[in-house]
């Protein structure tokens, strides 16, 4: 994707400087955020309207099912030790209402699966209705696969999954679904309570990439006539692009302008407008 910097004028000017992504790979939620929907609103969103493949994020297709990302400390289950300070804990809320078919939520992530043989991960499972229990199926999908599945309780094991058929950047998610209809007249606290931590993979994953430098523009007015642009020299394969009207979109090459070299700074000088005008660089 191409990198993007901003510089708004509205009557005079403002700017806005975009920051670069440092999230690096979590194989154990410990740099995970805290508490429900990691990331995104349990809002049924399908994904982030920003995804950072190097962090673990939320998809559900539904408003009732949970996902926590939680601390050793603030929980009560004896039996699903942690590897470190967080783990994931994903199921179905059932206080006395329906769940449908295919309802789901889950935890993703995407990685450079080339060349890795395995991936380990400890699980878990209770069981507080097992008539119901049953239908709700806990799963790790990799890409368009589901490696591993259970709809029974499960003591704490290590689940060692082959994933040499894998390659290239592939999305893995660990997630409750709904497998048959049910709905129940108690107050059921949840059903397919399903722990997963440690997560590793052998031979380790690659590093993420760096993260893409992003130049910021600034502004400096020199009269009530003109002010100056300017960007780092470094970034001289970058356009200048400039806008009207931000709610339509339109953004075009800022071609009447000149780029001058200054120092180890790129500059353009133009006119004040009562008009408001926008300014952005765009990555090659």
């Amino acid at each position: 994707m191409r990198g993007l910097s901003f510089l708004v004028l509205v009557g005079l000017i403002s700017a806005l400087a975009a920051e670069a992504d440092t999230s690096s790979y979590n194989l154990g939620f410990e740099d995970a955020e805290l508490g429900q929907s990691n990331l995104v609103p349990l809002d049924g969103s399908a994904r982030p309207e920003v995804f950072v493949p190097a962090c673990w994020a939320r998809r559900s297709n539904n408003t009732v099912m949970e996902s926590y990302v939680l601390r050793d400390e603030d929980f009560t289950c004896p039996e699903f030790p942690s590897e470190g300070d967080k783990f994931l804990y994903l199921f179905s809320s059932n206080y006395e209402s329906a769940r449908l078919p295919g309802q789901f939520v889950e935890e993703y992530i995407e990685a450079d699966l080339t060349g890795v043989r395995t991936m380990t991960f400890t699980a878990g499972r209770r069981s507080v209705a097992s008539d119901l229990d049953e239908r709700v199926e806990s799963y790790l999908r990799i890409g368009s696969v589901k490696v591993w599945s259970i709809n029974t309780s499960l003591g704490i094991e290590e689940i060692s999954i082959d994933v040499s058929g894998f390659t290239g950047i592939t999305e893995i998610a660990f997630g409750v679904v709904i497998t048959e209809e049910h709905q129940t007249s108690r107050r059921v606290g949840g059903l397919g309570l399903t722990y997963i931590d440690d997560v590793r993979f052998t031979p380790p994953l690659p590093p993420p990439p760096a993260p893409q430098e992003i130049p910021v523009l600034t502004v400096a007015p020199l009269d009530s006539d003109w002010f100056r642009i300017s960007w780092p020299l470094a970034f001289r394969d970058w356009a200048l692009q400039q806008s009207d009207n931000l709610s339509a979109g339109s953004w075009v090459l800022a071609s009447e302008l000149t780029v001058e070299e200054e120092g180890d700074e790129l500059v353009v000088y133009a006119p004040i407008s009562a008009t408001a005008r926008a300014y952005r660089l765009r990555g090659p």
